[in-house]
């Protein structure tokens, strides 16, 4: 498994230390292992939230046309 170092402010290490003691995490790199997967989660949800309501509008547009006729594409290229 590849290995990252990185540093963080004092301050943010005690809060890290004690969010680590109160949650039970055994290690720093057990804590961001966990952190990591919840973060890509929830990148993952955002992008499947997102393309719902994308879907959802897109869905809502079409239903506007349903029984509106349409040109075909000639008619429409003839007016321009």
């Amino acid at each position: 498994m590849p290995i990252i170092n990185f540093s963080i402010p004092p301050a943010l290490l005690k809060k890290i230390e004690m969010i680590m003691s109160q949650k039970g995490f055994s290690s720093k790199a057990e804590f961001f292992r966990y952190l990591t997967h919840i973060y890509i989660d929830l990148e993952g949800d955002k992008e499947e939230k997102r393309f719902a309501a994308l879907t959802e509008k897109l869905n809502r547009e079409l239903a506007k046309y349903d029984n509106v006729p349409i040109s075909s594409l000639e008619e429409q290229l003839t007016d321009i």
